[in-house]
């Protein structure tokens, strides 16, 4: 494994739902990362806990080696007409949820995400974010792609680093992460489309989220589009995201931290066709659905009036369907509607009206909990698995004398029947809450205009009598006439509007009667569904005790025989060592009777090396003695030179006689000699 500038590859065919094969080529970039880490590693820890705080676990990125031949191999089983990754036994694809968690950016209710104005924002604008004076900005251009290089990046965060500018430090380090790890597009360099996602969030605290979810989806689909690319994305992401829900079960803890702990999963090093083989024969029996990090939350089912999640990425818009990936989110998974599946894709500058659509849409986020759901649980429905092997041709008829119903999944299915009922029912109250709502208004509204009615009857009654009291004049008598007329006018429309909620509340209280009715069905429904999950969890636990009970029997014998097995290997093996041994043993006395004279002869040669040691022993103690005596007489020697040497120098004026002064000297160096000076 290797975060170094690498560009795993894997030929090879892939299905998609039309059930036909393609050779496809698919690189993952993934770029050098370690002189960032290098520098980061000198920095002090505080300032990469408020980095965290500020921008999230985007730094922990760096501690991820990423094998790239896992995502080319992943790649192959693109589905283009799900938008999911289509294993023979999986359907799987990366969630906003499980990002904003592995990121630690969570999505807020207002989701303030990441739009495309319709240009990127200026370099210039970048670089007064960042501290970088405008005379120093060196513009690489790659084709259409304008940017900066990684390495004059890298230089800029080191000289911060040295000069302690912390705020521009964790600014750039921020920009380095973003245009190489989470939205990287050319090798080395980080270009416009990730210095605006960068911008807007540094700026508007914009959620980076989507788009980078868009820019996986849109990579994948444009390189099944070409039948060849790279995969522009965040590889790491993505990496950690499969490798976790493939082997974290086991290895991981129910609070572990999506990137500091990934070090515990142990991912064996593979070439890129090695994983595909193995993708393909990947049993989902026991497939670790829901990541031991993730907890269970509301989930965005559609924004607008789109049926599904449209996402804005740094390059272009794309829909993914939630509803194919539920279990990843402990839901229970159902069949998906056909409106549900596919959708939108399509790069900036090529579809603006429907662009502008999809960022309004965001303004209108449709979430779904526990209420539409009911209880979180990663399951399966019958329906849902009989839809998928029909998808996949995979369906097996069975006869019907020879099904067996499995209890366990009959027992889990009634309880996801039952859970998915409660939501109902709950949904049921609730309604009938807001019905006996709007009726005790309706009622009260009818109470009232039944007293205004009252009113005005009086009303025209004083009227009619003021009118046959007084005299007549033909004009009074025409404004009592009109008044009487209105006031007639009024009661009648009164007596109408009484009516019409009179109605209503009729019509309401229907619906509540209904509503009654389909609660008392729903109620009797879960009893019964309750009383056959009790009998059928009754049932599973004597099944489980028989199996128990079995297995144990099994294990007992299968260790009887084992042990039957090894006696028996042994009892041969020690026959075959008495037989052997028998034939050594004849062997050696054939040998001792033969090396006999020559075994005298050895007797004579050890005597005679005996004395010789003994001789060469004595002499040795000999020579140590003569050794002792003549370091005594050399002592000796010296400190009589050594007194002589003395008397000399005290008398200047002595003159010794040629031979004496001769034997002084020769005295001196003797003495000399032995004692190594």
């Amino acid at each position: 494994m290797s975060s170094n500038n690498n560009m795993e590859e894997v030929r090879g065919s892939t299905s998609n739902a039309s059930g036909f094969t393609r050779n496809i080529k698919i690189t993952a970039l993934i770029n050098n990362l370690k002189r960032v880490k290098a520098i980061c590693e000198e920095v002090p820890q505080r300032v990469c806990s408020d980095f965290e705080r500020r921008y999230g676990r985007i730094l922990d990125l760096l501690l991820i080696p990423v094998q790239g031949s896992v995502l080319s191999a992943l790649a192959q089983f693109w589905n283009s007409d799900l938008r999911c990754f289509e294993l023979p036994e999986l359907d799987l694809v990366p969630t906003i949820e499980e990002y904003a968690v592995m990121l630690g950016i969570p999505v807020k209710r207002d989701a303030n995400i990441y739009s495309y104005k319709g240009s990127h924002v200026s370099m210039k604008k970048v670089a007064e974010l960042i501290g970088l004076p405008s005379s120093q900005t060196k513009f690489e251009t790659r084709g259409s792609v304008q940017g900066w290089k990684q390495t004059f990046l890298e230089d800029h965060l080191k000289t911060l680093a040295g000069q302690e500018e912390w705020d521009f430090f964790k600014r750039t380090l921020a920009l380095l992460m973003y245009g190489l790890v989470l939205f990287p597009f050319t090798l080395g360099v980080v270009d416009q489309a990730a210095m605006d996602v960068f911008f807007f969030y540094q700026t508007q605290g914009t959620n980076p989220i989507m788009a980078i979810l868009a820019d996986t989806l849109m990579s994948m689909e444009i390189c099944h589009k070409n039948d060849k690319g790279l995969l522009r994305c965040c590889n790491h992401l993505l990496y950690v995201w499969f490798v976790t829900h493939l082997y974290a079960s086991g290895r991981l803890g129910r609070s572990s931290h999506p990137f500091r702990d990934f070090s515990r999963i142990e991912i064996p090093e593979k070439t890129a066709q090695q994983w595909k083989n193995d993708f393909a024969r990947y049993q989902g029996q026991h497939f670790p659905w829901v990541c031991p990090w993730y907890d269970n939350r509301d989930t965005i089912f559609s924004c607008g009036d789109f049926p599904n999640v449209p996402l804005m990425g740094s390059r272009g818009c794309i829909a993914y369907t939630l509803v194919i990936a539920l279990r990843q989110l402990k839901w229970t998974q159902f069949v998906p509607d056909k409106e549900l599946l596919g959708g939108i894709c399509f790069q900036y500058g090529t579809n603006n009206e429907q662009h502008e659509q999809v960022r309004r849409s965001w303004e209108h986020i449709h979430k779904k909990g526990e209420r539409e759901l009911g209880r979180a649980r990663a399951y399966a429905s019958e329906e849902y698995l009989e839809w998928r092997n029909e998808r996949r041709g995979d369906a097996i008829p069975v006869p019907m004398e020879v099904q067996h119903e499995d209890p366990s999944r009959a027992l889990t299915s009634m309880v996801a029947q039952m859970e998915i009922m409660r939501a109902q029912m709950r949904l049921i109250e609730e309604r009938e809450d807001r019905a006996m709502t709007e009726i005790e208004s309706l009622q009260n509204q009818c109470k009232k205009k039944d007293e205004l009615i009252e009113r005005q009857r009086n009303e025209c009654a004083d009227a009619n009598m003021r009118l046959a009291k007084r005299p007549r004049n033909g004009k009074k008598v025409e404004n009592l006439s009109a008044e009487v007329k209105k006031l007639q006018d009024k009661v009648k429309t009164l007596e109408e509007e009484t009516t019409k909620v009179q109605t209503e509340k009729e019509d309401l209280e229907v619906r509540g009667q209904e509503k009654d009715q389909l609660i008392e069905q729903l109620q009797g429904g879960l009893q019964q569904a309750q009383a056959e999950a009790q009998m059928i969890e009754q049932l599973q636990e004597d099944l489980w005790h028989a199996q128990a009970e079995a297995e144990s029997h099994k294990n007992l014998a299968g260790d009887y025989s084992i042990e039957l097995m090894k006696t028996k290997k042994n009892e041969r093996l020690l026959e075959g060592q008495v037989k052997e041994l028998k034939i050594e043993r004849d062997y050696l006395q054939k040998e001792i009777e033969k090396l006999e004279p020559v075994e005298l002869q050895k007797d004579i040669w050890k005597v005679r090396a005996e004395h010789e040691q003994e001789q060469k022993r004595k002499l040795m103690q000999t020579c140590e003695r003569m050794a002792e005596v003549t370091q005594d007489h050399v002592a000796t020697l010296t400190a009589q030179v050594h007194e002589a040497n003395e008397e000399i120098d005290s008398n200047p004026g002595m003159k010794l006689p040629w031979k004496i002064y001769k034997l002084v000297k020769f005295c001196q160096g003797v003495s000399r000699s032995f004692s190594g000076n």
